[in-house]
């Protein structure tokens, strides 16, 4: 599994973009954590994105009703499958909605 651990936040850049699970992936190698908007029951909310594998995406979620799962990095896995359903928001924005974390050591 890919997984972001730890990154030292000096200065921070946030761009909001739509796209799919493969520039997600690539956002995480380059060790850059994803905040990602997506539907919940009723209604929308954002989650961050740590880390993949061939099967699961690996969030962080704020809400303890979505938690299924108890590791110190993450704490809602979901198939990629559900992870893109709830990814399309069904909302009037664009589906597949992120925003990329970068860090830089300036």
């Amino acid at each position: 599994m890919h997984c972001i651990t730890r990154f030292s936040l000096i200065k921070m850049y946030l761009r909001d973009k739509h796209g799919n699970i493969d520039t997600l992936k690539q956002h995480l190698i380059e060790g850059n954590p994803i905040i990602v908007f997506i539907r919940i029951p009723k209604d929308t909310h954002y989650a961050v994105v740590v880390g993949y594998d061939e099967q699961c995406i690996y969030l962080v979620d704020s809400l303890e009703e979505n938690a299924n799962a108890q590791d110190t990095r993450y704490n809602r896995v979901l198939t990629k499958e559900a992870f893109e359903d709830v990814w399309k928001t069904r909302t009037l924005l664009p589906k597949n909605i992120y925003i990329v974390v970068r860090t830089t050591s300036k």
